[in-house]
């Protein structure tokens, strides 16, 4: 039993002067991702990285700035472009969403306003030559019939027009063919005066939608 007990402290003696022998050199081959230039690689890329988004950041601030001063100067296209340009770089940016929004809804609103004014403009002609034609009558009755048509269509009363117009036709049934232009005219003005409502009514609903 003791030459036995002998023979495992021999080995195990055996075992820890060979640990002891080897453990130098396998702490020096551990760090050997120091010597191969892989650190200087990891901190060359890390700092590239954060060039970048600063440069990044930089370009967002620089167009979100921009994009708001045309905003306010009601230079709508230029602004979109500011705030879609910011998209592209950061396309989660929510700031420039909002803005986009908005400019988008300015832009409907001023086509909307264009269309009215558009819409007022064919009305004011189509007014202004009915007062001509009016005055151009023979008769002091007819004459006197349609400039009360006139303010009926003015105040969107087509209804009495068309009834003065037929009280005309019993008067002056000779000059049919130039009371036929009244109703026509009056036709023209009542599509328009709808037009005019429903461009309105579009326009109220964009600017709600800004509050």
């Amino acid at each position: 039993m003791k030459s036995r007990y002998r023979a495992y402290i021999h080995i195990l003696i055996y075992y820890c002067i060979l640990l002891i022998l080897l453990l130098p050199a396998t702490l020096q081959a551990a760090p050997v991702f120091m010597r191969d230039g892989s650190t200087e690689e990891f901190a060359r890329i890390a700092d590239m990285k954060q060039k970048q988004a600063q440069k990044r950041a930089t370009s967002i601030n620089k167009y979100f700035n921009d994009g708001k001063s045309y905003y306010r100067s009601k230079k709508y296209v230029k602004s979109k472009a500011c705030f879609e340009q910011i998209l592209k770089i950061e396309p989660s940016y929510e700031p420039a969403k909002l803005y986009l929004e908005c400019v988008v809804i300015q832009e409907g609103i001023v086509e909307a306003r264009g269309r009215i004014e558009v819409v007022k403009l064919k009305m004011a002609n189509i007014l202004a030559e009915y007062d001509r034609r009016t005055k151009r009558m023979d008769s002091l009755a007819v004459k006197y019939f349609l400039e009360q048509a006139q303010k009926d269509c003015q105040l969107g009363n087509f209804k009495a027009a068309e009834k003065r117009y037929n009280l005309c036709y019993k008067i002056y049934p000779s000059s049919k063919v130039k009371i036929e232009w009244f109703v026509k005219a009056t036709h023209g003005l009542i599509t328009l005066y709808k037009q005019l409502d429903e461009e309105s009514r579009g326009m109220e609903k964009l600017i709600s939608s800004l509050n």
